[in-house]
């Protein structure tokens, strides 16, 4: 959808996989890990990615991946970045970058906190903000390469920093993973809703994430979300709820609540409901994705509305818990108006 993004993924590791790859490699060894996990392990991944309508203005990831099985696990992500520190150590930045490794494998570091920086070896930088797992071994390593399929040679060499991540047993790792034009302000990151509302802020506005593997409901600062995936953008280019699957999503005056995915733009005197083209066929991941059927969507607004033109097949109907709008297949906007 225009403004939000959503999917999600199943993985069943209930068997042992054996891994007998004839690579030679030369990766530093790994940050130390208490035990080593062993199957069986049910994973489930989500990504919800918030936009803007211009692409200039910040688009990011939260990520949530949560973990059933009783076991050690390991969360990573890698950038094409000179290093990684945190919000303290990146703010000289000049300093920080002068022992910078370049084309230079370096062995893992812990690090600490919740905030980090990739700086980007293209101006681009990465915010990462760690809303769970809390209290757990954080690190960094570093690793690259001048060859490719260990053969041939690259026009230019890669190198990457890692970020690294472990949990003991069962929870969820959520991770906000915010790209920036390096002079761009950093935004600030905090938590909401037992962990599961992840509230991002800058000079763009307000954005709260909400993700669970689960069923689940949580509300903070005006915002209230029941399902499983949602978000709410309170932006200077206006305000957006979204689900991104079966479920509800208030913020203040305004509420929304549909079968599948859905969003609702609020303007002064104009409600924009937007649908997607194509939903999951069923409750599950790894569904196949089929045409949006005909559905109904529930708005709560204050005041009266109707609809800004006929269209055939929509129906509006307003009740005791706010207006009930009939969409059918095919139709991806429906606009209401003073």
């Amino acid at each position: 959808m225009p403004r939000q993004d959503y999917t999600a993924v199943d993985v069943a590791l209930h068997y042992p996989r054996e891994m007998n790859l004839p690579w030679v490699t030369d990766l530093p060894e790994w940050p130390p890990v208490p035990a080593l996990g062993k199957p069986p392990v049910d994973w489930r991944r989500q990504v919800l990615f918030l936009k803007d309508d211009d692409p200039a203005n910040p688009a990011y990831l939260l990520i949530r991946d949560s973990l059933k099985g009783g076991q050690p696990t390991m969360w990573q992500m890698w950038t094409v970045s000179e290093k990684i520190g945190t919000p303290e150590e990146v703010k000289d930045l000049a300093a920080f970058l002068k022992d910078k490794p370049g084309h230079q494998i370096r062995p893992a570091r812990e690090l600490k906190g919740d905030r980090f920086t990739a700086i980007g070896q293209l101006d681009v930088d990465v915010e990462y903000f760690i809303a769970s797992p809390a209290g757990t071994p954080r690190h960094t390593l570093r690793w690259g390469t001048n060859m490719i399929d260990w053969a041939n040679p690259l026009a230019q060499p890669e190198y990457q920093d890692l970020l690294h991540l472990q949990m003991p047993g069962d929870g969820a790792y959520f991770v906000a993973f915010f790209p920036r034009k390096r002079g761009c302000p950093v935004p600030a990151f905090s938590t909401l809703g037992d962990g599961t509302i992840l509230r991002v802020s800058g000079d763009f506005g307000t954005d709260y994430g909400f993700l669970s593997a689960e069923q689940a409901a949580a509300a903070g600062e005006g915002v209230a979300f029941r399902g499983t995936a949602a978000s709410v953008q309170n932006r200077k280019s206006g305000s957006v709820l979204a689900l991104g699957a079966k479920g509800e999503v208030r913020y203040e005056a305004y509420g929304l609540a549909a079968d599948s995915a859905a969003s609702l733009r609020i303007g002064e005197k104009e409600l924009t409901v937007e649908l997607p083209e194509k939903v999951m066929d069923g409750d599950k991941t790894l569904q196949p994705m089929v045409p949006r059927p005909g559905g109904k969507v529930t708005l709560i607004a204050p005041g009266n509305w109707a609809l800004a033109e006929p269209l055939t097949g929509v129906k509006l109907t307003k009740s005791a818990n706010g207006f009930l709008l009939e969409i059918p297949a095919g139709l991806r906007a429906v606009a209401l108006v003073r």
